[in-house]
């Protein structure tokens, strides 16, 4: 029986780590922590506060990692503790909302940002609004609406997914490649926007003269730590390929420790960045934190690059969720006869699928 093969290194485990986890959050959520916590300092230390707590929890799940080397990550985990009835209630949910719709999101957000630079083609308002569907409590949903943004991300999403059905050393390389030009770009951003002379250290440690709401400072400290845990979401991608992953008792304990101290290190020095530029009454009523600091900085091509950067920081995201997400839904296959459809393996690419036919297109190519 054809097997998925142990293809990816530790460069490749750390960059699957990295790259799931920065997309568009420290780009957007500072803001709102800023209103929440009128603290400079305080704001610097919830991105390290929940950073830590983020890296031990995920060395506690590597350790469960370490004994279930296995493709499929917290599916298999979970199946090992609590039983297949558990397992699949996961799984489905996986499959059905959050894995799914987080890829979609994730394209979504590249689309939106690409539409500044390239005019995507759209509806009138009367053909956008002229087909709707109603969803109860949440209100009408417009499918035309925005089509061209829409139209985007479902061709990222399918090229994305022959990227990692054909190869997945290739895609593990790609995302290798679009994490480190990811890692390098918000360096750039971090120097120089520190380095820019348009900024005052001042800032850094001047509280706002403004109360955050009334809040008691406990809850509102809780609040910016649920915010900051939202953007380092994705780090337990790494668990869902380890069946795929060289020495993985190894390989995925240190892409994590390796991954999360980064990105730790890069939220931090990010969010002093932007309060380098940006007095934090400012940053708390910004509506894009990371376009603001960065045209304080360097003036209306700041925002330019800024869109950039999301471009290109969700970009990999995107990559690394597919490659990563995927491997919950071939698990299941095992314990569940819904998703017998799910547990081919692709005997010329061994990877998860059972599109024979694109075997012959790729020939052709």
């Amino acid at each position: 029986m054809d097997q998925l093969k142990r293809t990816l290194g530790l460069k490749a485990a750390i960059s699957i780590v990295i790259g799931s986890v920065i997309g568009s959050g420290i780009f957007m959520k500072p803001a709102l922590m800023a209103e929440q916590l009128g603290s400079p300092l305080l704001l610097v230390s919830v991105w390290i506060v929940a950073g830590l707590i983020t890296l031990m929890g995920a060395l506690s799940n590597a350790e469960v990692a370490s004994m279930f080397p296995e493709t499929g990550g917290s599916y298999v985990y979970l199946k090992q503790m609590y039983g297949n009835a558990f397992a699949f209630l996961y799984g489905w949910a996986a499959f059905a909302v959050f894995n799914t719709a987080g890829v979609a999101s994730i394209a979504y957000v590249f689309s939106q940002y690409a539409s500044y630079f390239v005019h995507l083609p759209s509806f009138n308002i009367a053909t956008e609004h002229a087909v709707f569907f109603h969803i109860p409590f949440i209100g009408n949903i417009y499918p035309l609406e925005n089509a061209g943004i829409k139209a985007l991300t479902i061709l990222l999403v399918l090229v994305f997914t022959m990227v990692n059905y054909i190869s997945v050393r290739f895609s593990g390389a790609l995302q290798l490649l679009m994490t480190a030009l990811k890692v390098a770009a918000l360096f750039l951003l971090i120097t120089g926007i520190l380095f820019s002379g348009h900024g005052n250290w001042s800032n850094v440690v001047t509280s706002s003269p403004l109360k955050p709401g009334g809040t008691p400072l406990f809850n509102a400290y809780i609040a910016a730590i649920a915010g900051a845990f939202w953007a380092y979401d994705g780090w337990n991608n790494i668990t869902f390929v380890g069946g795929e992953i060289n020495n993985a008792q190894r390989n995925i304990p240190k892409s994590l420790f390796i991954g999360l101290l980064t990105i730790i290190t890069i939220y931090s020095l990010v969010n002093l960045s932007y309060e380098y530029v940006l007095p934090i009454q400012i940053m708390s009523k910004s509506g894009f934190v990371a376009s603001d600091a960065a045209k304080a900085a360097w003036g209306a091509v700041g925002g330019a690059l800024i869109a950039l950067m999301v471009m290109l920081s969700t970009l990999g995201t995107a990559n690394g969720n597919i490659l990563s997400v995927a491997r919950v839904t071939f698990a299941m296959h095992e314990e569940s006869t819904w998703f017998n459809w799910a547990g081919k393996v692709q005997p010329r690419f061994k990877t998860p699928g059972n599109m024979d036919h694109c075997t012959n297109y790729y020939r052709l190519i």
